[in-house]
C-alpha cells in the first residue's frame, strides 16, 4: 500500500504508520473531500469502501418517506397527535380526555397532506378547525380557518351548539 493507491471511494495520502501495539494506520482522502485515518487491514479487506458518506447517503435515500418532517404542515398533524393521545399533554383533558380521536385515514401524514393542500391550507395564515367540537379529526369535521374564526368555534365561547332568538342564544 503506497501513495496514491485507490480503494473504492478511497485514494491513500501517505505511506501507513503504525498505532504501538496494535496495528498499521492510513491516511486517506474520499471523493467528498473527506480526510481520515483508517485501519490499513480494513482497508486492503474491502471493508471500507468510503468515509462514510455512500453509506449516509444510501440510507438517507432508503429512511425518507415524504422529506416535510420539518415543515409547519407537518407539526400541525403531530400536534392533532399529541392532543388526543399524550395524556401529559396540559390540555389533553379537553381534546382526548373527551373522547376526541384522529380517524385512521389521517395515521399516516401524506393523506393528511393531501387533504391539506386540497382544502385551502395556507403556511402561516390559518389554523385546522373541527366544524364539530364534539367530532374527532377526520376530513368531514375538519377545516382550515384563521385563528379569530377558529376561537369563535370554542366550547368555552357559550355560542357553540346555540342559534340567536329574539337577540338572545339558545340551545339548538
Amino acid at each position: 500500500m503506497k501513495k496514491g493507491d485507490h480503494f473504492e471511494h478511497l485514494t491513500v495520502q501517505a505511506k501507513p504508520y503504525m498505532v504501538p501495539g496494535v496495528n498499521y494506520k492510513v491516511k486517506v482522502r474520499c471523493v467528498c473531500g473527506t480526510v481520515k485515518d483508517v485501519w490499513a487491514s480494513d482497508l486492503s479487506r474491502g471493508k471500507i469502501v468510503s468515509c462514510g458518506c455512500v453509506a449516509k447517503r444510501l440510507l438517507g435515500n432508503r429512511r425518507r418517506t415524504h422529506g416535510m418532517s420539518h415543515t409547519k404542515l407537518y407539526k400541525r398533524w403531530q400536534d392533532m397527535f399529541t392532543r388526543c393521545y399524550n395524556c401529559k399533554f396540559k390540555q389533553f383533558d379537553d381534546y382526548g380526555g373527551r373522547g376526541i380521536r384522529v380517524a385512521k385515514v389521517w395515521w399516516t401524514f401524506m393523506p393528511f397532506y393531501r387533504w391539506a393542500i386540497a382544502n385551502g391550507y395556507v403556511e402561516g395564515k390559518v389554523t385546522i378547525d373541527r366544524i364539530n367540537n364534539d367530532g374527532d379529526y377526520k376530513p368531514s369535521n375538519c377545516r382550515w380557518t384563521t385563528r379569530s374564526c377558529s376561537n369563535k368555534n370554542r366550547r368555552t365561547n357559550g355560542r357553540v351548539g346555540k342559534k340567536k332568538v329574539n337577540g338572545k342564544f339558545v340551545k339548538t
